[in-house]
């Protein structure tokens, strides 16, 4: 019975042109609501999240087929004076997945920089306390063996899968609060993954690239960042080295792309530190996009301060 009604509420979605849109989205882990975030969490935030999901937010476009305003412009690109993009189809102009990750005046004041750096905090954080857990354990090698124990039974360790157990001399370097320079010894250029990852002892290199679009454009800018790379990758191959390239997602309505938990798994984070992992990162997306939303309509969004607040 409940998949039955489960199923009458996907086929009424689906029929449904605005809050339905989510229909589309693919390859990415719904968000739990459960009671006890409900109760000790940010009303305000969670009401945010449902509101960008089933396209319920005040946005121009909303407010213009509400009846409440005429225009249905962005706020922001009206207040500079930019012209309408005419590449651009008239059903995403100032629509909330315009507001959040499509607005070229956001794009030009840093918004979306922010909102991208402050989840790749979160990230290279988990990355960081996993490699201390990879070298501290390497360290503790000591096996016991019961007595009388046989040969065939006796020194056996369970050895856990994942790239960075392979090695314990990696080094992270992240493109956060100063431009990354990539490692000259591996290869001479230009660009900067968001994450780099090396071991000199294994001669192996992970190259991790995040994007915080909005979930329908999840597959789009999945393929685009992997394109990107591909010449530095075949680089650094080139020179001897074991190259790795991940591209990740975490959506700007807090929805985190399944490449994400695929990438973290390679890596060897499982059970609870995968489960925080993932989660604070939807978190913090969730976070800045709401604190973008509440500054849709300031022109110089710097000086209200709030992107320089941990909420």
């Amino acid at each position: 019975m409940a998949e039955d009604r489960e199923e009458e509420l996907l086929v009424k979605a689906a029929h449904q042109s605005v809050q339905g849109r989510w229909i589309g989205w693919t390859n990415y882990n719904q968000r739990v609501l459960t009671w006890k975030s409900l109760v000790y969490g940010d009303p305000k935030l969670y009401r945010f999240c449902l509101g960008a999901t089933f396209d319920t937010l005040g946005s121009p476009a909303n407010l213009a087929r509400w009846g409440i305003k005429e225009s249905d412009k962005c706020f922001l690109c009206d207040w500079y004076g930019i012209p309408e993009d005419p590449d651009k189809p008239d059903k995403l102009k100032g629509t909330v997945a315009n507001i959040l990750s499509g607005c070229q005046v956001s794009l030009a004041q840093g918004r979306w920089k922010y909102r991208h750096d402050s989840v790749l905090r979160v990230i290279c954080h988990h990355l960081s306390l996993f490699l201390i857990q990879v070298k501290k354990k390497s360290n503790d090698n000591l096996v016991f063996v019961p007595a009388g124990a046989s040969d065939g039974t006796r020194g056996r360790a369970k050895v856990r899968a994942g790239l960075l157990r392979s090695a314990v001399d990696w080094i992270l370097l992240d493109d956060l609060g100063r431009r990354l320079v990539f490692p000259a010894h591996i290869a001479q250029t230009s660009q900067r993954p968001d994450i780099v990852l090396y071991s000199s002892s294994t001669q192996t290199l992970v190259m991790v690239e995040l994007t915080c679009p909005c979930e329908e454009n999840f597959d789009l800018q999945h393929m685009k960042k992997l394109d990107r790379y591909d010449k530095l990758k075949d680089d650094c191959e080139l020179n001897g080295w074991k190259v790795f390239l991940f591209a990740v997602e975490v959506g700007a309505r807090g929805y985190v792309a399944h490449s994400l938990t695929s990438c973290l798994k390679r890596f060897g984070l499982v059970g609870k530190n995968l489960r925080l992992a993932v989660k604070e990162a939807g978190d913090e997306a969730l976070r800045t996009s709401f604190w973008l939303w509440l500054l849709r309509e300031e022109p110089e969004w710097k000086s209200i301060g709030f992107h320089q607040q941990k909420r």
